[in-house]
């Protein structure tokens, strides 16, 4: 696995799904109307695929639940100046930006498991979820998150084909390098739209 680049803080993100392929979605407490998939810093030393489990539960209560594909590549986008002077009070430390590594994990046990408390090693951060189908997400989701899902779906088709030699890995590297530049892009628009 590649290591993330330097100045970025580590973090994951979780696509949990139910056996009906709906998508586990919270909307934030702190943002009015914003939703958005389980998400967390990665603690020092600690593995990714770890770092998904644990911020599942912490966000959601939810222990019951299944990897199935993880993103190869870390997906870095840049905080706006704004947002990194706040948040470097916030996290108590100077980053560029993120990191991202994006999970997709099914879920395995009953809906009582999930509770917006978390597991109670954290504050609440969500105070409402559902479970929504991909439209409901392209309703509700910034255009930031959709691209990921977008993303961790051709991922895993690509993975699947990889196997059955249809796809290389060349491939993953340049789609990898494609959303990044994507990403460079939406990263300088976001910037733009939180100044004006």
């Amino acid at each position: 696995m590649d290591a993330p680049p330097e100045g970025y803080r580590r973090n994951v993100g979780i696509c949990l799904i139910n056996s009906s392929k709906k998508i586990f979605a919270a909307s934030r407490l702190d943002i009015p109307d914003s939703w958005q998939m389980p998400q967390g810093g990665i603690d020092e030393n600690e593995d990714p695929k770890v770092a998904a489990l644990r911020e599942l539960k912490e966000e959601t209560g939810v222990s019951s639940a299944e990897v199935l594909a993880e993103v190869p590549y870390w997906l870095t986008y840049d905080f706006p100046p704004e947002v990194r002077e706040k948040l470097k009070h916030q996290w108590g430390g100077d980053w560029k930006g993120q990191a991202q590594k994006w999970f997709l994990l099914k879920f395995t046990g009953k809906e009582e498991e999930i509770n917006l408390l978390g597991d109670k090693s954290e504050k609440p951060e969500f105070g409402e979820w559902k479970w929504m189908s991909p439209e409901q997400i392209l309703e509700r989701f910034s255009i930031l998150m959709f691209l990921f899902l977008i993303l961790l779906s051709t991922l895993i088709v690509c993975r699947l084909w990889i196997s059955r030699n249809l796809f290389t890995k060349k491939f993953l590297r340049f789609s990898h390098l494609i959303f990044n530049n994507i990403m460079l892009e939406l990263s300088e628009i976001l910037q733009n739209w939180v100044i004006n």
